[in-house]
């Protein structure tokens, strides 16, 4: 639904990779490890058949998805091979480096430059994942119709929440 076929995302991230180079923290640059996380993959879920709602959703989600990560987000394919319909996007970060994608992560690391307790350093992950699942919430599933949070988390009977 978004961005180049499978083939050509493979082709282009293992030429990427193949001439990649990480700067160790001596100053020397080296082959990036053939075990480091190069890509990043999100699925999302519409909890419901195929339809014009659904087809609105997938809208705002590829716009949500080019928002938050531009040109690193490079393919979104969707899937209705299971009884819901979703989307994978593949996102190929400029440093090579999955891990720098992810919101909480890169708050735990700012955390603890700042010289953060290991507590302030969780809170900080926690919140910063917070705050990624609230925008997308903000962005695509309220308008769709979608809640935040389900019952069991507040703890609601069937009848409470509905």
């Amino acid at each position: 639904v978004f961005g180049q076929d499978l083939e050509a995302l493979e082709r282009e991230h293992e030429q990427a990779c193949d001439g990649a180079v990480d700067v160790q923290k001596n100053g020397k640059s080296r082959k990036i490890r053939s075990t480091q996380n190069t890509m990043a993959c999100i699925v999302l879920s519409w909890p419901g058949e195929m339809d014009a709602d659904c087809k609105r959703w997938q809208a705002r989600s590829v716009k949500w998805l080019q928002d938050t990560y531009g040109d690193q987000l490079k393919t979104v394919i969707r899937h209705d091979d299971e009884a819901f319909p979703h989307l994978h996007a593949f996102i190929v970060p400029d440093d090579l480096k999955a891990i720098s994608l992810h919101p909480g992560d890169s708050a735990k690391q700012k955390a603890k430059a700042d010289g953060l307790s290991p507590k302030e350093q969780n809170e900080a992950y926690k919140q910063s994942f917070r705050d990624w699942q609230d925008s997308y919430w903000d962005k695509v599933g309220k308008p769709s119709g979608l809640t935040r949070i389900g019952p069991g988390r507040r703890r609601l009977t069937r009848d409470q929440w509905n």
